[in-house]
């Protein structure tokens, strides 16, 4: 299973993070900060990964909490991909064509996921419900 658990404390913040990417969009985000909450919660529910984050500012500087959320979110991703075997993936170039045609081809990818049916979701795929 492609599963991260990770624990990041500074003096300035604590974070617990635990990401399960063959999940089924289940997230429990408590950040302290409803539209962080909103994007964790967008995220897991569009990748179809798990996520349970739970956060805590030492010194209630925003900046510090959002930018270690942002770091330990990106870390644990980045764990749970383990080897990257199978996966699909973007090379992003050095020059202005290679930029540009790596957003199209990750356009394309998206789309292409966007336009397939999923068996794995079920209903609206919106976080409100509706579309």
């Amino acid at each position: 299973m492609r599963i991260a658990n990770l624990k990041r404390e500074t003096g300035e913040t604590r974070i617990n993070i635990t990401v399960k990417l063959d999940g089924q969009g289940e997230v429990l985000a408590k950040t302290g900060f409803k539209f962080i909450d909103h994007l964790v919660c967008t995220f897991g529910k569009y990748s179809m990964a798990d996520i349970d984050l739970r956060s805590k500012s030492h010194d209630s500087i925003s900046h510090h909490l959002i930018e270690d959320i942002g770091i330990t979110l990106g870390k644990s991703l980045d764990k749970a991909l383990g080897r990257r075997s199978a996966i699909t993936r973007l090379e992003y170039g050095n020059n202005d064509h290679h930029k540009i045609e790596s957003a199209i081809k990750a356009f394309a990818i998206a789309f292409r996921e966007a336009a397939s049916g999923d068996s794995k979701r079920i209903g609206i795929p919106s976080t409100k419900g509706a579309m």
